[in-house]
């Protein structure tokens, strides 16, 4: 990532914090979009920390965006990471839909919902992927990418690639499955 590739994360609970920390990690300009006032505080917390597990990590920074469509705006990586609820992170998606970028990928932290049930009547579906981390997300480099009956193989590929150089292992998961296959594999194991 570059200060020249902006990051749009929607939702900065403890997983949205944890993209932003670590796209902004490696340099990226983050901005995140959430109602919480402690947000922008608890993303630059994650940050502190993920600093202190990478040498050489570099210097992005995080601000806060005033609405959903302004943090999207030139993004080149936008993260959905609001509670679940198909209800709700329709309703978010839809209202970054005029803004996003032509060639952004959106991704959704969700661990219930499908990516094709998240993009069903959305322009951008083709581009909608579901980019599920293992916790904290800057310190553990899996991350579950499964794309959505729209999504494309280039959005896939381009996807892993944009986590390959933010220092994830992407796993790519070849169908719509429900929930994180890690998840399921630990409780197998157990």
């Amino acid at each position: 990532m570059s200060p020249a590739a902006p990051v749009a994360i929607i939702g900065a609970g403890e997983i949205g914090s944890g993209w932003a920390a670590l796209f902004a990690s490696y340099g990226a300009e983050v901005r995140l979009v959430d109602p919480d006032v402690r947000a922008l505080d608890r993303a630059r917390d994650a940050l502190a920390c993920a600093r202190t597990l990478r040498v050489g990590a570099e210097s992005g920074r995080i601000l806060r965006a005033a609405s959903a469509a302004d943090a999207v705006r030139g993004a080149v990586w936008v993260q959905e990471s609001v509670p679940e609820g198909l209800v709700l992170k329709r309703t978010v998606l839809a209202s970054i839909e005029g803004a996003l970028a032509p060639d952004a990928i959106v991704a959704s932290s969700t661990s219930t919902l499908s990516a094709t049930a998240l993009g069903e009547g959305r322009s951008f579906a083709s581009r909608l992927l579901i980019a599920h981390p293992l916790h904290p997300v800057y310190a553990v480099p899996v991350v579950e990418l499964c794309g959505g009956r729209e999504t494309t193989p280039l959005t896939i590929a381009r996807a892993a690639e944009t986590l390959r150089l933010a220092g994830r292992e992407p796993i790519v998961i070849g169908r719509e499955v429900p929930g994180l296959v890690a998840n399921r594999l630990a409780a197998a194991l157990l």
